[in-house]
């Protein structure tokens, strides 16, 4: 039943070794970037985030900038190797190594490379032209599909930039949005529920949804499935598929855990010291892995776990769509 999934999307909907949700329609990022306004500045799309520092002096000698969503700190410490908790599920992992190089990374984009704060209309910015290269989601592509036609073919989109490795490999772990179905515990229909449930997130029945939704209401209600061979039906250009894909083999959710509600929040005040007030990102990063840590400890002990392990799944290798599989 899960194998029509992205293992890496489904691990958000598990927990202590259960699963509570199927998914239903998943998000993804994407990079998109204008090719006529990259190919007159004679650059290349960036495949690394080396690559991207790279390029920024030119578009911004050129009064163009970047779109990195200030957020979006999961990317950065899950392509540095990092998941926020240890596999047990039982403490914050945060203030690791790697965590500590993606937080250094995280901030210095807003200081370092001065990278706007908040962009509130990119895709605007990315019609204009001032804002020729960045990171958005699906709503984007639909958005640029149908409500920006004049710039249609001058526009494409490839896989997020990644951390590359010594083997020459680019590792590019994201997470991506989710809606899952699932089954209420007092319902009196439970049998009835689960049959439905199978049906309808099911390759054939999402793959009809997507088909006649698309095709009675036009593209910007295309149905972005999580099933990944409805996903292959759907009616995507070519190069956008090959993106697309390629992104979503390196889908990676985040668990969720007792206390998991402070990682944003303090992850949040944890950029904001170091952005606005000045605060070493060390410092910094410290106070939240403790924050975290104790928010952590007090649901660990509200609920009675008492150091049993959660048993995270772990991911370590990008999904394989099966048509390349060799």
């Amino acid at each position: 039943m899960m194998n029509q999934f992205i293992p890496g999307v489904t691990r958000a909907l598990m927990y202590d070794g259960g699963t509570y949700g199927l998914p239903e329609v998943q998000n993804f990022q994407l990079l998109f970037y204008r090719s006529d306004i990259l190919e007159r500045l004679d650059l290349e799309v960036p495949d690394t985030w080396d690559d991207v520092f790279d390029i920024l002096p030119t578009l911004q000698e050129n009064g163009m900038t970047m779109n990195v969503p200030k957020a979006d700190y999961s990317t950065l410490f899950l392509e540095h190797g990092t998941d926020p908790y240890t596999q047990d599920g039982l403490k914050s992992n945060i203030f690791s190594d790697t965590g500590q190089q993606a937080f250094k990374l995280w901030t210095e984009m807003f200081t370092k490379y001065n990278l706007p704060i908040d962009i509130p209309a990119f895709f605007q910015h990315f019609r204009d032209g001032d804002i020729p290269i960045g990171i958005s989601d699906f709503n984007t592509y639909v958005q640029l599909q149908v409500a920006a036609p004049e710039i249609t073919g001058h526009w494409k989109v490839a896989p997020l930039p990644g951390i590359k490795q010594e083997n020459g490999e680019v590792v590019r772990w994201s997470p991506q949005g989710l809606t899952g179905a699932m089954i209420m515990k007092k319902s009196e229909q439970k049998d009835k529920a689960w049959e439905f449930l199978k049906w309808w997130t099911s390759g054939e029945i999402q793959s009809r949804y997507a088909a006649d939704m698309e095709s009675f209401y036009g593209i910007e209600y295309r149905w972005n499935t999580a099933n990944v061979k409805a996903m292959d039906s759907l009616n995507w250009p070519a190069d956008d598929l090959k993106a697309i894909r390629e992104q979503a083999s390196w889908a990676l959710n985040m668990p969720n855990v007792p206390g998991y509600y402070f990682l944003g929040r303090e992850m949040d005040f944890a950029w904001n010291r170091t952005v606005f007030d000045g605060i070493p990102a060390d410092e910094s990063l410290e106070e939240a892995h403790l924050s975290l840590q104790r928010e952590m400890d007090r649901r660990q002990r509200n609920f009675g776990i008492m150091g049993r392990s959660l048993n995270i799944p772990q991911i370590t290798e990008p999904y394989v769509w099966e048509d390349t599989e060799s």
